[in-house]
């Protein structure tokens, strides 16, 4: 199987131009947002522009104003699915509690952030403007592509860094990159490197060089007025800024791509070996330090017994191939993770020694004369 695609570079660029056409965001006081239950649905109201407006809310949105009132998202969830009401007693009464602003965000009308009112938006729109350009230029492979409800990805290789996976005739890896940005509040734009190889055609997530948070300036006072007038009138100026610090970043970035330091880590995890009776115990091991689930577990070790490939080397690789199946792993941020934990797996060699003795068989007593 192959790196998930999900989306072409048209279709990204598509929904990023689809998205900022339909976005709104809204400064309003805690104290001036309810949930309430609108046939069914649970919503959000707010008062925007001198009247009022409902919104649907999606699931990372639930989260995080699950995270901002304290309550545990378990007990959120149960109320969501079997009791509603009570949930959005429970909302309402804590948020008439807050005096603070939010910035709220919203999409074709869902709300899908939560945030503080000193949150900065840097938007999908702009990191592409400031980034494709260069990577087209660079003549770079896309390799995949996706906008979730968390975060945008964009993944990409360049075939003329390439070397032979050491210890391995014939194989060989590319270097490439990783950028990913949210809108929402789930973490800060970042760049890292990409492994790509060729045999398998997996993609490992290594090293992140590059973090931009989203704070910034408190976005005012305002009584849920829109904010597009901040838009055009306030972000411009920051967000030239910020593109041209992202255009040498990505000029940087691709101009040092190197698999100099990635071919010294893989080979030393093409020489650590599992023994076969320890292999199971080696990723259950694996899946409790990394929050894996059962299937994913028997997913890794199918293919590891399938490829026979029973070193450091071949168990990462079966984590990262694991992401390639949609049908096994259907959301695409923990597909990103998947990538990045089979990097973790295959460099991490102080772990690896760990798990080693922690799975190694005992030796087995000899009868004495």
């Amino acid at each position: 199987t192959v790196m998930q695609a999900r989306l072409s570079l048209t279709e990204l660029a598509s929904k990023i131009e689809s998205n900022r056409d339909s976005k709104r965001d809204f400064t309003v006081p805690s104290p001036k947002i309810e949930m309430k239950q609108d046939q069914d649905k649970t919503v959000i109201e707010m008062p925007v522009n001198g009247g009022t407006e409902r919104f649907g809310i999606n699931n990372f949105a639930h989260g995080q104003l699950a995270e901002k009132l304290s309550i545990p998202k378990k007990y959120y969830d149960r109320m969501l699915t079997e009791t509603p009401d009570l949930l959005s007693a429970n909302v309402n009464r804590w948020l008439r509690e807050e005096p603070k602003n939010n910035l709220m965000r919203t999409l074709d009308g869902n709300v899908r952030a939560f945030l503080s009112d000193r949150y900065r938006p840097i938007d999908n729109d702009v990191i592409a403007e400031a980034v494709l350009p260069h990577l087209l230029n660079a003549g770079v492979e896309i390799k995949s592509a996706e906008i979730t409800e968390r975060r945008m990805y964009l993944q990409v290789v360049t075939p003329k860094i390439s070397a032979e996976v050491p210890t391995r005739k014939g194989e060989i890896v590319q270097a490439g990159l990783t950028l990913s940005n949210s809108e929402v509040g789930a973490g800060s734009v970042w760049f890292a490197n990409l492994l790509y190889y060729l045999a398998c055609l997996n993609g490992q997530i290594g090293t992140t060089d590059f973090r931009k948070y989203h704070i910034g300036r408190r976005i005012g006072n305002t009584d849920g007025a829109e904010l597009s007038a901040f838009t055009d009138r306030t972000r411009q100026l920051d967000d030239k800024a910020f593109m041209s610090a992202l255009n040498d970043l990505t000029k940087n970035a691709l101009s040092a791509l190197t698999l100099d330091k990635e071919l010294k880590m893989i080979e030393d995890a093409t020489k650590r070996e599992v023994g076969a009776t320890a292999l199971s115990d080696t990723v259950t091991e694996i899946s409790k330090k990394h929050g894996l689930n059962e299937n994913e577990k028997e997913g890794i070790l199918s293919r590891i017994i399938k490829g026979g490939d029973l070193t450091q080397f071949g168990v990462a690789n079966a984590v990262t191939n694991l992401a390639n199946s949609e049908q096994e792993v259907p959301n695409f941020d923990w597909v990103i993770e998947l990538q990045k934990i089979g990097h973790e797996v295959m460099s991490d060699g102080d772990t690896w020694g760990v798990i080693e003795k922690k799975v190694a068989p005992k030796p087995t007593a000899t009868a004495t004369a």
